[in-house]
């Protein structure tokens, strides 16, 4: 018999949009699933729409939080909920492909891969689709050490669980509710980082790390979507400290706070040249002109000179230190 596969599907005030995540959930061509739908408390007609579902399918189970927990703590109330060895996410305004499951889950038979990922469309309100992740052209398997590497270092890596497959037991262990940071952040209001946190964490624990590029999942980018929230970045900048603190690997937390060192001060070097220290206003073309070749002679300054223009920089403009990857000088080796 195929080992179950829980698909949870937690959602807030989503009466028009969780109808699309639960008929994609349905139609999977992988049989033996059950649909776990935790309700957090909504404040529209979401619950009735759901009561009507799990009347129809005896494979959808549905809950209702007594008070909206946030959308963190209503991840982790799917999880309690779920009975399958393995767990898929699809958040209430996502939908995945009707083979998603199938094509995905045939890779953790392999108990080296820590999970299966896949490209992601994202659609905004206009129909404009941008694909995200998509690393390869085949399905692949790849070494989790690359897939760590990536997501540290740069962009086109999996952020949102809404489209991987994971063993529930790594889920379980590797969501973390609270991110110790200093900059007084509510990890459980968003889930930024959070998320990044399971995948981080669990590709940590085995050696191979699964693409699969034959199948797809949709993330709807609209207002009030997580996919549109902005200003979340520095979730994330904690999220990854918090996980570079756990595997203690100093060279890879230094080349990180030096690498986002160079991105603030690139972005922010026409607000050095504006600052009341200077004392007066300077030209157009030197503005543009600063910029370009600062970014020309950082590439070749070591970390701890990189780090004092940063904290130069933060003064000038009068901006405190309270963020962490821009710690002290003797942090970078």
């Amino acid at each position: 018999m195929q080992p179950r596969v829980s698909i949870l599907i937690p959602v807030y005030n989503r009466e028009k949009l969780v109808k699309r995540a639960i008929e994609s959930a349905l139609s999977q061509t992988y049989k033996n699933i059950e649909i776990i739908i935790v309700d957090n408390k909504s404040s529209d007609n979401t619950w009735e729409v759901l009561k009507e579902y799990a009347g129809k399918d005896k494979r959808i189970k549905i809950f209702e939080n007594e008070r909206n927990l946030g959308p963190v703590l209503n991840w982790k109330k799917c999880l309690e909920f779920s009975t399958g060895e393995y767990v898929k996410f699809i958040f209430s305004d996502d939908w995945i492909e009707n083979n998603f499951i199938e094509k995905t889950f045939l890779y953790l038979e392999n108990n080296e891969v820590a999970f299966a990922y896949t490209p992601a469309l994202i659609i905004d309100e206009n129909g404009n689709e941008n694909l995200a992740y998509k690393r390869y052209t085949i399905d692949t398997i790849f070494d989790s050490k690359q897939f760590l590497e990536g997501s540290i270092f740069s962009t086109n890596f999996p952020v949102s669980p809404g489209c991987a497959i994971f063993r529930k037991k790594d889920v379980e262990k590797n969501l973390i509710v609270d991110v110790p940071n200093k900059d007084n952040l509510d990890f459980k209001k968003f889930g930024a980082g959070n998320d990044l946190l399971i995948y981080l964490l669990t590709a940590n624990e085995y050696q191979k790390v699964a693409f699969v590029n034959s199948t797809k999942a949709y993330f709807m980018a609209h207002k009030g979507s997580f996919t549109c929230s902005s200003d979340l970045s520095l979730y994330y900048t904690w999220a990854k400290l918090y996980f570079l603190d756990l595997i203690k690997d100093e060279k890879v937390k230094a080349l990180y706070k030096a690498k986002r060192i160079r991105k603030d001060l690139n972005v922010n070097v026409k607000s050095i040249l504006k600052s009341k220290l200077l004392g007066r206003k300077l030209s157009n073309s030197i503005l543009f002109t600063i910029p370009f070749y600062y970014r020309m002679i950082s590439v070749f300054l070591p970390n701890k000179a990189i780090i004092f223009l940063w904290k130069l920089k933060r003064f000038l403009t009068g901006k405190k230190f309270s963020i962490p990857e821009f710690g002290d000088e003797q942090d970078v080796k």
